[in-house]
């Protein structure tokens, strides 16, 4: 399990979600926390909704969507949230039962997932190594 699954998972946790997915905005899964979905299917629909919800913001002249939610007749709600980290484009995706809430929850895993993303960034750049006689670079 990755540190985005852990993140994934404890959301659910918090949130009393049963399937959660973090997906690129080309609708790649980067990481998920499910009990029944297909990861693949479910961010290359998120990402197609992220699409509609662009095209539609662009025609009615509206600014950057924040998140997309789809009701169900049941009440059951599908909610992408759309943020972007070191100028990557992601979508957090959640299930939420009726009467739930999600907000804080994903609140929380958005912050988390920025955390993480950094620190993995931040350790994937070369290092920088001091060499006596030599400027440092």
């Amino acid at each position: 399990m990755t540190a985005l699954d852990d993140i994934l998972q404890k959301m659910n946790v918090m949130g009393h979600f049963q399937a959660t997915i973090l997906a690129s905005s080309e609708g790649l899964p980067i990481a998920s926390a499910s009990s029944t979905d297909d990861a693949s299917v479910t961010a290359a629909m998120v990402a197609l909704l992220r699409g509609v919800g662009k095209q539609t913001r662009e025609q009615l002249g509206l600014a950057e969507l924040d998140e997309m939610i789809l009701t169900s007749r049941d009440r059951r709600r599908l909610v992408c949230r759309y943020f972007t980290v070191d100028g990557d484009e992601l979508i957090l995706a959640v299930m939420v039962e009726p009467g739930g809430y999600y907000r804080q929850a994903t609140s929380w895993a958005m912050r988390e997932v920025d955390a993480a993303w950094r620190s993995h960034s931040e350790a994937q750049k070369p290092r920088k190594r001091f060499r006596p006689g030599l400027p440092y670079r």
